[in-house]
């Protein structure tokens, strides 16, 4: 569906970027307007991608980061499934004045387009519902979430089918994994605002931004062992058994006793895998 259709069904998509669509959601929030839209229409992203954090992820602790939150629907969300530490940031005030008190821990105003000022690996999951839109936030926007959220993390967010191509979305996904920044665990149709007949796509991403370095890997060597006869007889097919081991730095040098070791296990298993076993 093209732009100009989908914008006679909900006109914040005949607008530019920038300014005019920041205008736009100001005026949206009057008398709440924003948010009985969204009931209205059935507006199924913010569900959808707290799903997906629900079925993947036991730790509820996990820092994450609401990019482009709006009012808070997903925020509120993530509270109703057990998440309890979450930052929200939009670029629209009168949005984030509407969000309910007690939802996020921390808000503030972003502008996606642009560099953003957080650090690197700041966060343990990202979710970005309904910014990837007509008029609102590029591509780009995927390097800069990379960046600020740890490796081995997960990113959530939905693109609307009407530009995943037109403002290239399919190449900036796969530049990542070229990467080797993220790899793409899940690619979904969203219902996103069916009602309406807007379709999304829905993204469920890992961050894999490590490098040898990372992980102070010395070496690693690979046996292979071939099988022909076994037990006297010859296989119908050889036997193919292949073992992998590294050399790296101990993690926990120098920290004396560690009582549990399972949090760096859990978060250099993966990588040592992606590195021994690439697929």
């Amino acid at each position: 569906m093209s732009q100009k259709d989908i914008g006679n069904k909900i006109p914040i998509y005949k607008l530019k970027a920038g300014k005019e669509v920041e205008d736009y959601y100001d005026e949206w929030t009057v008398e709440n307007k924003y948010d009985k839209d969204m009931v209205d229409w059935k507006y199924s992203g913010p569900q959808e991608t707290v799903d997906l954090f629900t079925k993947n992820i036991t730790n509820k602790d996990i820092k994450i980061l609401d990019a482009g939150c709006g009012t808070g629907l997903v925020g509120i969300e993530l509270k109703k499934n057990g998440f309890k530490n979450f930052d929200g940031a939009d670029f629209s005030q009168k949005m984030l004045d509407l969000i309910p008190e007690n939802i996020y821990q921390n808000l503030f105003k972003i502008d996606l387009n642009k560099k953003v000022d957080i650090k690197d690996d700041a966060y343990d999951g990202i979710t970005c519902v309904g910014t990837f839109t007509f008029g609102h936030v590029n591509p780009p926007a995927l390097d800069e979430m990379v960046r600020i959220c740890k490796t081995g993390s997960f990113i959530c967010f939905t693109i609307n089918l009407g530009i995943y191509e037109e403002y290239g979305f399919d190449k900036k996904i796969k530049e990542l994994e070229d990467k080797n920044s993220w790899k793409i665990i899940e690619f979904l149709k969203s219902n996103y605002i069916a009602s309406k007949g807007v379709n999304a796509w829905l993204v469920w991403a890992q961050s894999t931004k490590w490098k040898i370095m990372d992980i102070n890997l010395r070496k690693f060597t690979k046996f292979v062992d071939k099988t022909f006869i076994e037990g006297g007889k010859k296989a119908k097919e050889p036997v193919l058994l292949v073992s992998v081991a590294a050399v790296f730095k101990n993690p926990w040098h120098g920290q004396g006793f560690v009582e549990d070791l399972s949090p760096i296990i859990s978060d250099l298993a993966p990588k040592l895998g992606d590195l021994l076993v690439p697929d």
